[in-house]
């Protein structure tokens, strides 16, 4: 350690610049820990309402109790673009909460799992690109009522619980990939501008109301030779039974052409509720 004579002339001149020094490197070294969490780094660059999150390292991000805690988040609602390269593993729980003007992002190849609510009520997020690495999602995309397209990995195997609950920009056809077994309990709940389903040949098990609320739904298509069972999947109106299943799309699609629109409708509600079908 340095000593310094404080009976110098000018010694306390020098103590001060000496002091100065050491409080810069202290906050530089600060900062560059703010910047590097756990085997991953960020950085963020753009200026004003238009900034890029870019997530890079290899490994996993950390988890955090809330969006609070995220080292963005201040400056959340400015990030327009996230992306996160190859060689990240792991989305954090809660890491992209509430950045309610991104607008898109694509998951890499690398990440196996996205933690809990990562992007949920991120409301301008227009579509999603999922990597092949990953099997499975939850509650992760909850409450984004902008996102208009989902693009699924060739790994995907379970669409968790509400992983897409409330999405209603999602209009038109949902396909469900090949890859995927499971759609777990209110995972498309209240997606009210889907018009028609197409469920892949290895789906086995929809949960309770999976689809339930989704006032425009008026078409599945399974491509499994033996539809899965669909127990309150559509506001409970349906059964786990197959074949009864089939035979009351048989049948209703059959009077729908013998009736002219407006009767069928009214036919419809008393058979099925007043969800549309």
């Amino acid at each position: 350690m340095e000593t310094i004579d404080l009976t110098q002339k000018g010694t306390y001149r020098q103590l001060i610049e000496k002091t100065k020094k050491q409080f810069f490197t202290i906050v530089c070294c600060l900062f560059a820990a703010v910047n590097t969490f756990g085997a991953t780094s960020y950085t963020i660059t753009g200026s004003g309402a238009d900034l890029i999150l870019t997530i890079t390292g290899t490994g996993n991000m950390p988890n955090y109790n809330n969006s609070s805690y995220a080292p963005w988040n201040g400056q959340g609602s400015s990030i327009k673009t996230v992306i996160i390269e190859d060689g990240v593993t792991r989305i954090g729980n809660y890491a992209f909460n509430g950045c309610w003007s991104l607008t898109s992002v694509t998951i890499p190849n690398s990440v196996t799992t996205i933690g809990g609510e990562a992007f949920s009520d991120c409301v301008g997020l227009t579509s999603v690109t999922f990597g092949n690495s990953l099997t499975a999602i939850g509650m992760d995309f909850y409450g984004c009522t902008g996102l208009t397209s989902i693009t699924f990995g060739n790994s995907m195997n379970i669409i968790g619980s509400r992983s897409f609950y409330g999405c209603t920009g999602l209009t038109g056809t949902l396909t469900i990939p090949n890859s995927v077994t499971t759609i777990g309990q209110e995972a498309f709940y209240g997606c009210t501008g889907l018009t028609s389903l197409i469920i892949g040949n290895s789906v086995t098990d929809i949960e309770n109301q999976a689809f339930a609320n989704c006032t425009d739904l008026m078409e599945i298509n399974s491509q499994n030779t033996t539809p899965p069972g669909v127990w309150d999947a559509f506001d409970g109106k349906l059964t786990k039974n197959p074949a009864f299943y089939m035979f009351l799309l048989v049948v209703l699609t059959f009077i729908g052409h013998l009736m002219d629109g407006e009767s069928f409708s009214i036919y419809k509600k008393k058979i099925l509720g007043s969800r549309k079908w």
